[in-house]
């Protein structure tokens, strides 16, 4: 029901008069996004008519954003606020595995300390018989403390012999007694470790201590009611995301998908058998335009040049000139938004997270044909890899994660996947293939004293590049490789290619060439290039091959 101002007051005035109750109020429900989650909460209770206020016991309240509390139109209900560090009996805030835990922990610690008592009263019982050892070794050893030695040689053998009997008995009494101390020295190890364990599993449960944060509400009925309060709030401190592994079947030509939710929940409260959805929308996205603001044209006097550091590929940093414009254009950054993509997934069981704060899901698996192609780049690899091409025809986009790939059952690399929109088709590597060795050479250097063959304004260069296939069968692979092109019409290049390509321009790329070959076992297939440049004088080439 709805707070109002006049209701706010008069709890206010009879605030003094308020009887408090202390409760939980667990997690039941929450829709996780990939950062945020929206989180449900109850708490049932009996309440006497009046005026009260609930405590609404929080393991962490840190993230909770914007709580709100209802229940039954039959009661009235305030404002929630935050209350931190405030006492609890031990034990009162317990749930029934969480009592069970910690009476098992006070049994085990009743336990260690009956033996420990045992252990005390066996230690009593020796330091008696060291002392009745002590007076006898004194009695035996004469003098003013000693025992007067008859002279009737019958009575100082019955004495010597009572003496040595008694002696013999204590000692040996010691000794069992000893021998009972070391067994209950070893069952008192057993009971503590039975009590480490049980501590263990009372802190796995995460109960509350002697003190709590609590969400505190002020309710009034009029008549005495059982109701269950809902309690709704989004936090910052939850959130998913998706992990693959994905297995190719190089004889089948299939490709599995297994999909896994890792949940994190990062302010350590525990969540037990909660209803948990997935979402993929996300709530922080901007909700409003930008404010467009006027865009005028002004000129001014041209400012000086000023240095500005660059770095090259290796960090060295230089120093170049260049003009400060009046007005600063950015390019765009590339960023991928999806628009419209709100998928849920219904958890099927019910989800618990323990104080770690991560649990890893089992979802599903996708499964696909996919095409394999042996693919050769020679001017950057050294070796072939293994690429499997599949549609996603699973009706879903695949979204970003995490991903262990696997070839015929073994591990062959970890790494990252980018979105597979649904109807997509892509590309995956599945490891090197060292069988198909990969060669380039700039054979414009091979000329002998002339060297690369150049001037001012020409430039002539010959490239070999090539597959080896050392198996004992022949293969079929894709080559690509990138060819020099020009794009401006002072620039004269000719291009010669000792093997045709098979396509030209692949997705688009100018001048990136594919030549789909078949390599017989044991034997190496080469293609050569020539490029022959000109361009007008006092202009530089910028180009390596």
């Amino acid at each position: 029901m709805r707070f109002t101002l006049s209701l706010l007051a008069l709890m206010a005035a009879n605030a003094a008069h308020a009887e408090e109750f202390q409760l939980r109020a667990d997690i039941t429900e929450a829709t996780v996004f990939l950062s945020g989650a929206q989180i449900g909460r109850s708490a049932t209770l009996a309440l006497p008519a009046g005026d009260h206020r609930v405590l609404l016991a929080l393991h962490n309240p840190d993230g909770i954003i914007l709580p709100e509390v209802s229940g039954p139109d039959s009661v009235e209900i305030g404002i929630p606020t935050l209350l931190r560090n405030i006492p609890v009996a031990e034990g009162a805030l317990d749930t029934a595995e969480q009592a069970r835990a910690r009476d098992a922990v006070q049994l085990a610690q009743d336990a260690v300390q009956e033996v420990q008592d045992q252990i005390d009263l066996a230690d009593t019982a020796i330091r008696a018989m060291d002392l009745q050892i002590s007076l006898l070794e004194a009695i035996a050893n004469g003098g003013d403390a000693g025992a007067t030695m008859p002279s009737d040689a019958s009575a100082l053998t019955a004495q010597l012999a009572t003496l040595g009997a008694e002696m013999n008995r204590i000692a040996t009494e010691q000794h069992q007694a000893q021998i009972a101390r070391r067994s209950l020295t070893d069952n008192l190890a057993e009971r503590q470790i039975s009590l480490r364990d049980a501590q263990t599993e009372l802190d796995r449960l995460r109960p509350f201590g002697t003190s709590a944060d609590f969400l505190a509400v002020e309710i009034s009925t009029e008549a005495a009611t059982e109701l269950t309060l809902d309690i709704a709030h989004f936090s910052a401190m939850a959130g998913w995301s998706p992990l693959y592994e994905i297995s190719l079947d190089s004889e089948g030509e299939s490709l599995d998908v297994a999909r896994s939710i890792v949940l994190n929940v990062q302010n350590g409260e525990p969540w037990r058998d909660v209803d948990v959805t997935f979402s993929t929308a996300n709530p922080n996205r901007q909700r409003e335009p930008s404010l467009v603001y006027p865009s005028p044209v002004r000129i001014g006097e041209t400012p000086p040049q000023r240095p500005i550091a660059l770095q090259d590929s290796q960090g060295r940093v230089a120093m170049e000139a260049v003009m400060a414009p009046s007005v600063m254009e950015q390019d765009a950054t590339a960023v991928m938004n999806v628009t419209g993509l709100d998928i849920s997934y219904a958890y099927q069981s019910p989800v618990s997270v323990s104080g770690d704060g991560r649990v890893t899901l089992p979802f599903d698996t996708l499964a696909f044909d996919a095409a394999l192609t042996q693919l050769a780049q020679p001017r950057f690899e050294r070796t072939g890899f293994l690429m499997a091409e599949f549609e996603n025809n699973s009706g879903e986009p695949i979204l970003p994660g995490q991903t262990r790939f696997y070839l015929d059952g073994g591990l062959v690399g970890e790494g990252w996947i980018d979105m597979i929109p649904d109807g997509a088709t892509q590309d995956m590597a599945f490891g090197a293939l060292d069988h198909l060795r990969l060669d380039w050479q700039d054979l414009s250097r091979d000329e002998g004293d002339r060297g690369i063959f150049t001037n001012s304004n020409t430039q002539n260069r010959r490239i070999q590049f090539s597959v080896e296939n050392t198996s004992s069968s022949d293969e079929n692979l894709r080559l690509v490789y990138a060819t020099p092109f020009s794009e401006q019409e002072d620039l004269e290049l000719d291009l010669t290619l000792s093997i045709a390509p098979d396509e030209r321009d692949i997705d688009g790329r100018r001048g990136v060439m594919a030549w789909d070959l078949n390599v017989p076992a044991g034997e190496t297939v080469t293609i050569e290039m020539t490029v022959d440049m000109a361009w007008p004088e006092g202009q530089t080439l910028f180009w390596q091959p």
